[in-house]
């Protein structure tokens, strides 16, 4: 999956994450790693606003899993801005997985980050971290619940003033490899709709 991070909609930050896209549950890295020679392809829109006035970005990634414990990414918001990230998986057993990395790296701007995951059943997953973006370090937690079919629902708060509350659903495709995001969120700041925000991305995965 993704990390949508610095995602800017008309100057708007939706999330308090970074720009790249490692794995992801909604909008934050989580302690998964992309198995070797594997790539994800991700196009993402987001929008803050009421939806008649909402500001809509794209963002279009690429994930590469390198060896048995890197994931590199590399991302580019359609207007000339790119950002790369790098994760390490530090170990993973039955009782879940816990990786560090970096977001955002762009310049002399980097956003490190450590994540942890507790697989509580094989269906129910639970995610906390921290991440580090200018000077400020911002807690998150979240979960994914695997509902069958395809199906898995979401759930992610992040600990800073700009930070948001999300809920999602992502849904395998009949085609293979394919998969797609929805996700709701409301802002931390601002009131009334001009807290809405939303996002979606569809996703495909390559073996090689």
């Amino acid at each position: 999956m993704l990390i949508r991070s610095t995602f800017f909609v008309g100057g708007l930050v939706l999330a308090a994450t970074s720009f790249a896209l490692p794995l992801i549950n909604i909008n934050l890295p989580v302690a998964d790693v992309l198995k070797p020679r594997n790539a994800l392809l991700q196009y993402t829109i987001g929008g803050a606003g009421a939806v008649d006035e909402t500001r809509w970005s794209h963002l279009l990634s690429a994930t590469v899993g390198v060896y048995d414990r890197f994931e590199f990414g590399a991302n580019n918001d359609t207007l000339g801005n790119g950002t790369v990230d790098l994760k390490y998986g530090l170990f993973e057993d039955k009782w879940g997985a816990v990786s560090v990395g970096f977001a955002n790296a762009s310049g002399k701007n980097i956003d490190p980050y450590v994540v942890a995951r507790y697989d509580w059943s094989p269906e129910l997953r639970f995610h906390g971290g921290v991440i580090r973006q200018a000077n400020v370090a911002t807690g998150y937690i979240g979960g994914d619940y695997n509902f069958g079919n395809g199906i898995i629902g979401q759930f992610e708060y992040t600990s800073r003033p700009d930070g948001a509350s999300w809920v999602g659903a992502t849904f395998a495709t009949p085609v293979d490899g394919l998969s797609v995001q929805l996700a709701y969120g409301r802002s931390h700041r601002g009131s009334g709709s001009d807290r809405d925000l939303y996002f979606a991305w569809v996703g495909y995965n390559v073996k090689f």
